[in-house]
């Protein structure tokens, strides 16, 4: 039943995503499934709570978002990391693999529902040009809700492969450049080449020299993560002195200059910003839930990196690193609603809190 119920929440949620910015259903049915979400994981966890040991670092969390409530504003980021939470711990018996491969299965359906919607006339592809850009919306209010889709798609494609091959490596960019070409979405690009070239690197260094070059892929990949996130932080500065890179990033160093200087140091410290969000899940994170609930995300996303590479697995490791990269500049990471979000968040805590020989297990084919 529980296990029934985890992909009922994760498959209701999605489906509430594309049908909110799609056919547009009304904000108080979006926000109705998102609390049945809730309601039902917590029953889960009461009708289970003798099965589920909850740990130290679950109960941490918990604590520093509650700091968020010391601003008096319970935003709907704070509801969607308490989720995240919710499930990461009534998921945490259940194989890590099987979970993906699950949620692959329910982006297929994804697939086909965004299809018949447009089939169907239930809503429209709508074309625009903003200066030399064309896009299509292909029945999405918004071009990247469609494209957020579109990269949950090819990474649980390649994730869902018993082993990722030459020629998986050529569907997902054959299916990512026709896309490419319909949405001119260029973080869903980049972020899927960041994949294949991540994975296709580590394989070749993991083969190459057994664990000698574990210090060194730990501090390229450290590089990797924090490159992104430093842009992101030292936009204003870069927004000013580099107007070249505003302009590569479509604008996004501008709008997350005006984000920061939105919130004040109360949300700095505790969260709860009211400001309006910008397409950076690390802003929205940080002055949603404050620096301390940040600072150990970051931490346990470090800590994942790290335990992936000395058990060599390529294709996870790749997955957070493009992950990080996509949402520097879409907030996905705090979407859990988008799949996506909720399996990049259940490969970090289960990489990082798995103890031993259990965090091989996690990636093998079962769900008790």
């Amino acid at each position: 039943m529980r296990n029934s119920i985890i992909l009922f929440s994760i498959f209701a949620l999605h489906i509430n995503y594309i049908l909110y910015n799609s056919i547009g259903i009304d904000e108080v049915y979006k926000n109705g499934i998102r609390f049945l979400v809730i309601a039902l994981l917590l029953f889960t966890l009461l009708l289970v709570k003798n099965r589920i040991k909850v740990q130290w670092s679950d109960l941490l969390f918990l604590y520093l978002l509650s700091f968020s409530f010391l601003s008096f504003n319970i935003t709907p980021n704070i509801v969607n990391f308490f989720y995240i939470i919710l499930i990461l711990i009534v998921a945490r018996e259940y194989s890590l693999k099987e979970v993906l491969d699950k949620s692959f299965y329910i982006m297929i359906i994804s697939a086909v529902s965004v299809v018949v919607l447009l089939q169907f006339g239930l809503t429209e592809n709508m074309r625009y040009t903003i200066g030399d850009r064309t896009r299509n919306t292909l029945g999405f209010t918004n071009v990247n809700a469609f494209s957020n889709l579109v990269y949950a798609f090819a990474i649980l494609y390649l994730l869902s492969r018993k082993e990722i091959l030459i020629k998986h490596y050529i569907f997902v960019l054959t299916f990512v450049i026709v896309i490419y070409s319909y949405t001119d979405s260029r973080t869903v690009t980049v972020a899927c080449l960041i994949f294949l070239l991540v994975h296709i690197i580590l394989q070749f260094l993991f083969k190459m020299a057994d664990n000698k070059l574990n210090g060194l892929i730990k501090s390229f990949l450290l590089l990797l993560v924090f490159f992104p996130i430093g842009i992101t932080f030292l936009s204003p500065l870069l927004s000013s002195e580099f107007a070249v890179l505003d302009i590569l990033t479509s604008g996004r160093l501008t709008r997350f200059t005006e984000y920061i200087g939105d919130n004040g140091v109360v949300n700095l410290l505790f969260g709860g910003t009211t400001a309006a969000d910008k397409d950076n899940s690390y802003l929205l994170i940080l002055f949603s839930t404050g620096i301390l609930f940040s600072l150990m995300v970051l931490g346990l996303i470090v800590k994942a990196i790290f335990r992936l590479v000395d058990i060599k697995k390529s294709q996870y490791i790749a997955f957070i690193v493009s992950g990080i990269y996509a949402g520097a500049f879409e907030s996905l990471l705090v979407r859990p609603e988008i799949i996506i979000s909720i399996c990049f968040w259940l490969v970090v805590y289960k990489s990082a809190f798995a103890k031993g020989r259990l965090l091989e297990k996690e990636f093998e084919n079962k769900f008790i």
